[in-house]
């Protein structure tokens, strides 16, 4: 879009609005340029992963399992709609938290939670955040015990921080040994000798 620069006069009259156009035109314009940059989206992107070592909760019930997951503080300067999407090869699952996230009560401070809203089995938040509390973004999977990467897209009126915050994990891992059953085996000969 080509920008004119506004005139410091624009008289507008019966005669005059027709005879100046480029007066016109240019308020027109402003008023465009003014909706065009309050509708404008920045984005941010978080890049992480699950492993084996990342820590573990029960999402929904721990009869399903253990399920990995990070939880990523989120902040933004500006109030607004912000919009939360996942891209990843897994099956992702999305929780936003207000103010603080405890994974042994998964439902509390809960302001919303997505699982399938975005393509590929992705999450989609579009939540109205605050410039002052702090946001927790918990993005775990759908089912239990899978691993791999991801990324956060975030868009919204201003760029969103992401600080990793680190929550201890709800369920302990045991490791469950088998004990070792020893052979062993002996040289011992197998023969007589016989003797007249």
């Amino acid at each position: 879009m080509k920008h004119f620069p506004i005139p410091n006069v624009c008289v507008f009259g019966p005669e005059s609005v027709f005879k100046n156009h480029s007066c016109l035109f240019t308020y027109i314009h402003f008023i465009f340029y003014q909706i065009e940059k309050s509708s404008a989206h920045i984005e941010s992107k978080y890049s992480s992963g699950l492993a084996t070592t990342s820590p573990t909760y029960c999402r929904d019930t721990c009869a399903k399992g253990d399920f990995y997951y990070v939880a990523i503080t989120v902040s933004v300067a500006t109030p607004g709609t912000y919009l939360f999407s996942s891209k990843s090869d897994i099956d992702t699952y999305g929780y936003i938290y207000m103010n603080s996230f405890d994974p042994s009560k998964p439902h509390q401070n809960l302001l919303q939670e997505n699982n399938d809203s975005g393509e590929k089995k992705q999450f989609k938040l579009k939540v109205h955040l605050k410039s002052g509390p702090k946001y927790i973004l918990v993005t775990t999977t759908s089912s239990p015990n899978v691993t791999g990467s991801f990324s956060i897209i975030a868009s919204g009126p201003t760029s969103v921080s992401f600080p990793r915050t680190t929550i201890p994990s709800t369920t302990k891992k045991t490791k469950t040994t088998t004990p070792k059953t020893t052979r062993r085996t002996s040289k011992y000969s197998n023969y007589l000798t016989v003797f007249d």
